[in-house]
């Protein structure tokens, strides 16, 4: 997924906005409540991604890796130095990560190791449906194929950045970016392809610039960008989805196609639950770059400063 730490283009639009959302009382109403939990980072993480909620594993700034053993945060050992955007796997000792300069890393449930990708460019998503179907996308409208021997090139119906990558199945996958690569806040050219498991098309689509997506088991798919926009599809066309906020969104997961998170600057959190997306309390006013969860009711978010959250089930 795309992270960005600055706001300068949206302050404006930022101050008109609620920090941190508000108790879940609409038709986003959500059976969670978030509290901060102890980090042992203060680098910007950009994604989380776990086998369970005892597994979890972030990534961030610098190649910071930081794991979740069901106790306690801790820093892991990694070959990296640049940057990770996005972390994903199929087991706690199958995980992927991606980041700058093409650099993608495995972990084997011993160690991180480098993996050769093809690629210097930036590497933003990533995602597969199993060890040796897996997908990372980027600048320049990279994609990226593992077949669990190597990495190699997928050709691309675009040439602009992609953010993010998901799928319901290897042959019903999405990947959502955008044209303004420089400037991401004016940007307003989104694109979103699609893989048939066969090969990538673009989708009729003239929207915002997207920096996540994420698709249900269902085939219900969510993406999220700038200005607060969401738009869906239930397989068909991609359409407008009235969103409670004008802040920049970076991420999007769910539990279920009527249980879906989206979070972002601000400390944003925002969440659907059938009727509507409405805003939910974070605690927190640093911007939300990943989100992800074990259930609908322990879900983990982090971001800038080394932030991390967890929602678990509100009993009241």
């Amino acid at each position: 997924m795309t992270r960005q730490s600055g706001c300068s283009l949206l302050m404006a639009i930022a101050v008109l906005t609620p920090s941190c959302g508000s108790d879940a009382t609409g038709p986003g109403g959500s059976s969670v409540s978030w509290s901060p939990m102890t980090s042992v980072t203060t680098a910007d993480l950009a994604a989380v991604w776990g086998a369970s909620a005892s597994d979890v594993f972030a990534v961030g700034d610098s190649g910071r890796i930081v794991h979740f053993d069901g106790s306690a945060w801790h820093t892991m050992a990694t070959p990296a130095s640049a940057a990770l955007t996005d972390v994903w796997g199929t087991a706690g000792d199958n995980v992927f990560a991606v980041g700058d300069s093409g650099r993608i890393l495995h972990y084997d449930g011993s160690a991180w190791a480098i993996m050769p990708s093809s690629t210097t460019l930036h590497l933003s998503g990533v995602w597969g449906t199993a060890s040796n179907d897996v997908f990372a996308v980027g600048e320049k409208g990279t994609i990226l194929y593992y077949s669990g021997i190597e990495w190699g090139p997928l050709d691309s119906p675009v040439g602009t950045d992609l953010s993010s990558v998901w799928g319901a199945s290897g042959s019903d996958v999405y990947a959502v970016g955008g044209a303004a690569a420089l400037y991401p806040y004016i940007g307003t050219a989104g694109s979103i392809l699609h893989f048939d498991g066969q090969e990538w098309t673009a989708v009729d689509y003239d929207g915002i610039w997207l920096n996540a997506v994420w698709v249900a088991p269902s085939h219900t798919a969510y993406a999220v960008g700038v200005f607060g926009g969401i738009v869906s599809s239930n397989g068909g066309a991609w359409g407008i989805v009235d969103s409670p906020s004008t802040l920049r969104l970076f991420d999007v997961w769910g539990a279920g196609s009527t249980d879906v998170y989206a979070v972002g600057f601000n400390g944003i959190i925002l969440h659907y639950a059938g009727a509507g997306w409405g805003p939910v309390a974070s605690g927190t006013g640093a911007a939300l770059h990943g989100v992800w969860g074990a259930s609908g009711t322990d879900v983990f978010a982090v971001g800038d400063g080394g932030v991390i959250l967890r929602g678990t089930a509100n009993i009241r």
